[in-house]
């Protein structure tokens, strides 16, 4: 069975621990990086990750999706947000719902 993580800065991430979503605090883009490659071996299905390190992680993220069986999705955090999370959000809500009920 996959497990779910979240990738981001403390801050942008300690709420998802309730949902049992396990949660990896990294403070740069490197240590992103090399969390990724970690749960990508240690069987990790679904990787949300901040847009704060999405963005520049974004090649590699592709190539993962390519090569692997992983989902990696991009989500607001707390600062450092271009929009891309908040697009996902919407997308993967209007796919289990059928319309965007989140009015944007």
């Amino acid at each position: 069975m996959y497990k779910v993580a979240i990738v981001g800065r403390k801050e942008s991430v300690i709420g998802f621990s309730p949902l049992g979503i396990e949660i990896f605090n990294v403070e740069n883009e490197e240590s992103a990086e090399k969390k990724l490659n970690f749960l990508i071996k240690n069987n990790y299905g679904i990787i949300y990750i901040t847009e704060e390190f999405a963005q520049g992680l974004s090649q590699k993220i592709k190539k993962l999706q390519e090569e692997t069986t992983v989902t990696i999705i991009p989500i607001p955090g707390i600062s450092n947000n271009n929009g891309i999370g908040m697009k996902n959000v919407k997308k993967y809500i209007e796919a289990a719902v059928g319309q965007n009920i989140l009015g944007i």
